[in-house]
């Protein structure tokens, strides 16, 4: 072979390769965002599981059950609103036993679990009374949990500097209920949390109890010790999310900001645009729907080129455009909005 021939050779298969590569880079993430839509149809399953043997959808999360002005509250010890007198376990640590972690659940204290009592009222199976949720048996033993159904397999497994939980739909500074409680793990439970890109759909705000009426409509599925169940789905169940997506608080390509699995668990359509507003006016780059470039710490948002994966209530699983209307985003966020005029 002439030296002429050798270059022509490496050339062509330099294109071919040039080819071929991102055809393999495509399949690949092609194969992970599929692995991702069965992780959130396992979700959905143990969703549904959950609601068949309780007659209600599992909460959102085991916060507080009404809203409340945030900055006045959450630290005062003397508060009914005090972050320490609930658990905040998430919808999908309610699920255990539909994940098949019935037995990690059976060997926790069940403080962690109920319902309808908050931690200084009750006491845990020695007869203590539980002071807060993080000295409860088991808790560190299930929350450090790395479950790989609960994470996209297209997402980096980099451990951020900050783990933050939402749980709590707050009254903010002007009076709306429209902000969320959040609790900073890495300074007040430091441990090493088993992440999710999975979280509830608390509403296109932040669910809970709304003051303001247009905002009542779009509250959804999962909320705060709310009682949900078929019936105040208006909207109908193929139209009303229940998980969506998340890669946390994302600025500037660098991840900040990651949630737990067991904590917290929810997010908002709105993620950090103001309520009713197509775009942040101070970074109208953000959109709605994160990427791996921006992204809101309780949006949803994903590593997939150009879409976002969500479950529906009927089951189904679909992705969301990043160039979806924010208005259709909020009626698929909403559970009674059909109904609601703007």
């Amino acid at each position: 072979m002439t030296l002429v021939e050798l270059l022509v050779s490496g050339g062509i298969i330099a294109v071919m390769l040039a080819i071929l590569l991102p055809s393999i880079q495509y399949a690949r993430e092609s194969a992970r965002e599929m692995n991702c839509r069965n992780n959130l149809k396992q979700l959905m399953l143990a969703f549904h599981g959950f609601e068949s043997a309780h007659q209600r959808f599992p909460p959102g999360t085991l916060g507080f059950e009404k809203a409340f002005d945030y900055e006045e509250h959450w630290d005062d010890s003397s508060s009914i609103f005090f972050w320490k007198r609930t658990q905040h376990t998430s919808s999908l640590g309610l699920m255990l036993p539909f994940f098949e972690f019935e037995n990690a659940r059976q060997m926790a204290d069940q403080s962690l679990f109920t319902r309808d009592r908050f931690l200084d009222e009750f006491p845990d199976r020695k007869g203590r009374i539980v002071d807060w949720y993080g000295k409860a048996k088991g808790f560190l033993d299930i929350a450090t949990l790395d479950v790989p159904l609960f994470r996209c397999p297209s997402d980096l497994r980099d451990a951020p500097p900050r783990i933050l939980a939402g749980s709590q739909p707050c009254i903010e500074e002007d009076g709306k209920v429209d902000g969320f409680g959040a609790i900073y793990l890495s300074t007040r439970l430091p441990a090493d949390y088993g992440l999710t890109n999975y979280l509830g759909c608390a509403g296109a705000y932040s669910g809970g109890q709304q003051m303001e009426p247009i905002k009542g409509p779009y509250t959804g599925v999962m909320s705060s010790r709310e009682r949900v169940t078929f019936r105040n789905v208006v909207d109908g169940s193929s139209n009303t999310i229940v998980y969506g997506e998340t890669i946390g608080y994302v600025v500037d390509g660098e991840r900040i900001i990651a949630s737990p699995w067991f904590i917290g668990g929810l997010a908002r359509g709105r993620g950090g645009i103001d309520w009713m507003q197509g775009q942040n006016q101070a970074s109208p780059t953000l959109s709605h729907l994160g990427n791996w470039n921006n992204s809101h710490g309780f949006g949803f948002g994903s590593r997939h080129a150009g879409t976002v994966n969500i479950t529906l209530l009927d089951g189904s699983v679909k992705p969301l455009f990043r160039a979806l209307d924010w208005r259709v985003l909020y009626q698929y966020c909403g559970r009674a909005d059909s109904s609601a005029s703007e």
